[in-house]
Order: C-alpha cells, then structure tokens, then sequence
C-alpha cells in the first residue's frame, strides 16, 4: 500500500492477543455509493484496522486502482495491508484482506484482485496464498530503485466465482 505510517504508529510491545475489527463498516461503505458507482468504490483508499477493546490503530487494508506498467493500461484493482510488527502472524492480515475481497466480489462486481510484493516479502506471499490468489508472475517494479533488493516483486491474482 502506498500508505506511510506516522511515527506515532510504530511497533510497541504488546503482550496479549487483541480481537480486531474493521473501522468502517462494508456496509456503510456499500450506502455511501451508489450503484452507479459501485465498481469505483475501490477508490477507497485504505481502511483503518483497529483494536475492539481500546480502538488502538494497528494497521490498514484496501483496495485502489493501480498503474503499474505490467498491467499495460488494463484496468486493475489491488489489494494491500500494512500492520504494525507486532500483531503480525496472528491472522489479521488475512482475516481483513479477505473481508476486503467479499465486499470486492459481492458488493462492487469486481471480476478480479491483484496483489504484489518483494519478492523477500514471504508473510505477505503467503497470506495472498491463504487468500486464495494464484501466481502471475515475477516483475520488476518500477516504483522501487533499481539497486534496491526490494525491486524485484511478484504478482498474485484472484478471480471472482459470480
């Protein structure tokens, strides 16, 4: 995601598992659209993910159109998440990433969703596998220096069974 956390949302220790909740409910996203709008609902940034006890902010999930080069001008939709380090490898990312894609699928008639990373980006690989995505390819993103190791990525996509 294209999202930069502030430093006041950097890793702190937690000591307990937390329940999470997405701060902006599907379906007051759903009224906020008209169907005439709703394949453009992924406009929506990102979503706010945050702690049901105390609302602590501990990460984001969304949907945007991207305008990478490997989709050579198609219209495509990604899906990204960004958590805090510390509730990593406790299900969030996959638990809200797929709250994301229902609302995709069913409310905004999406056909499809990509998602990327670094290719050193395991965690990430592996929640678009528990998604259900499937590997696309390797590419060079183009977003990333060149002599970064970060710069070589990999693409997963999803498809809608509707």
């Amino acid at each position: 995601m294209r999202t930069s956390l502030p430093p006041k949302y950097l890793p702190k220790k937690v000591t307990d598992r937390k329940k999470v909740s997405l701060s902006v409910s599907w379906e007051r996203l759903a009224q906020k659209y008209s169907k005439r709008k709703m394949k453009k609902v992924y406009e929506v940034k990102s979503l706010s993910l945050s702690d049901l006890d105390n609302q602590e902010f501990i990460g984001l999930v969304g949907l945007h159109h991207s305008d990478l080069r490997i989709f050579a001008g198609k219209e495509a939709v990604e899906i990204g998440w960004r958590l805090r380090k510390e509730f990593w490898n406790r299900g969030y990312e996959t638990e809200a990433a797929q709250a994301c894609l229902d609302f995709a699928f069913q409310q905004a008639g999406l056909s499809e969703v990509y998602s990327f990373t670094s290719l050193h980006n395991l965690p990430s690989q592996k929640v678009m596998q528990k998604l259900g995505m499937e590997f696309v390819k390797e590419f060079d993103n183009e977003k990333v220096p060149a002599v970064s190791p970060l710069y070589r990525h990999i693409l997963y996509r999803i498809k809608s069974f509707h």
